[in-house]
C-alpha cells in the first residue's frame, strides 16, 4: 500500500510541478520566446509518446516538433498513431512522457554533473521514517546544489535542458483524458480479476498484486528522481515569476 500511495502522490505532484512552471515560463518569456527556448523540451516529449506508441507496437501515422495549428490555437508538436481500444496501450502512450522526461532529466545529470546524487530517497525503503525521508531529501537537495559548478558550461546546460524538459513533463489535457479513460478500463479489469480470484483461488489476485506492486517499484525511483529536479526548477522559475508579478504592482501598501 506504501508503494501505491507514493506513486500516486509522486504522480500527482509531477503533474502539478510541470504544469504551474510550463504557465510560469510562458507568462515570463512571452508565447514568442517561450515556443523557441522550451523546444528540446517538446521534443523530449513527443519522442517519449513516440516510443511508446513503438513499444506497445502502435502504427505511427505521424510525428511533428513544429507549432502547427488546430482549433484550439497551437500545437507546439504531436504524434498521430492508429485508434486503440487496449487500456494498457492507452495509458502508456499518454504518460510515457513522464517516464521518458525522467529518464532523461536522471542521464542528464548523470552526464553533465557527474557529482550529484544518483538516486532520490525511498519512502518505501526498509526502515524508513517521516523524518528520516525529509532529512534524505534534504540532503538530496544539498548535494544536488553543490554539485552545480557554475564555471562549468556542462552545469548551465544541464539547468536549462532540466528547466525545458521539466516544463513538458505533465501530459496535455487531451493525453490525460485517454489516461482516465484507459485507468478506468484497468481498474474495473483489476477487480474483475480479483473477484474471479477470490472465487477460485487466491493465486490469481496476488500474482496480480505482485505484478503490480513490482512495476511500481521498478518506475517509482526514476519518477521521485525527476521530482526532486522538477521541485528546484519549480523554486527557481517561481521566483522569478514572483519578482515580475511584483514589479508589475503599481501599488505596494
Amino acid at each position: 500500500m506504501a508503494t501505491i500511495v507514493s506513486f500516486l502522490v509522486t504522480l500527482l505532484l509531477l503533474l502539478v510541478l510541470s504544469r504551474l512552471v510550463n504557465r510560469w515560463l510562458m507568462e515570463l518569456l512571452g508565447y514568442r520566446w517561450y515556443r523557441i527556448v522550451l523546444w528540446p523540451g517538446v521534443v523530449a516529449h513527443e519522442l517519449s509518446h513516440l516510443l511508446g506508441a513503438l513499444l506497445t507496437f502502435t502504427r505511427v501515422t505521424g510525428f511533428s516538433v513544429m507549432p502547427t495549428p488546430d482549433s484550439g490555437g497551437q500545437t507546439l508538436g504531436s504524434v498521430s498513431h492508429a485508434a486503440t481500444k487496449n487500456p494498457v496501450t492507452l495509458v502508456l502512450i499518454s504518460v510515457f512522457p513522464l517516464l521518458g522526461g525522467s529518464f532523461i532529466l536522471w542521464a542528464l545529470a548523470t552526464l553533465l554533473v557527474p557529482g550529484a546524487p544518483s538516486a532520490a530517497p525511498d519512502f518505501t525503503a526498509p526502515g524508513s521514517s517521516s523524518f528520516s525521508y525529509l532529512g534524505s531529501w534534504w540532503a538530496f537537495v544539498l548535494g544536488t546544489v553543490k554539485a552545480f559548478n557554475p564555471l562549468a558550461w556542462q552545469s548551465w546546460l544541464f539547468a536549462y535542458l532540466s528547466i525545458t524538459v521539466g516544463a513538458h513533463l505533465a501530459p496535455s489535457n487531451r493525453d490525460l483524458g485517454y489516461t482516465a479513460a484507459g485507468f478506468t478500463a484497468l481498474s474495473i479489469l483489476a477487480v474483475i480479476v480479483t473477484w474471479l480470484g477470490e472465487l477460485t483461488s487466491d493465486a490469481i489476485g496476488e500474482l496480480a498484486r505482485k505484478w503490480l506492486a513490482g512495476s511500481l517499484t521498478f518506475f517509482l525511483p526514476l519518477l521521485s528522481y525527476a521530482l526532486a529536479l522538477l521541485a528546484l526548477v519549480a523554486l527557481g522559475v517561481g521566483f522569478a515569476f514572483t519578482l515580475k508579478r511584483l514589479n508589475e504592482r503599481k501599488v505596494w501598501w
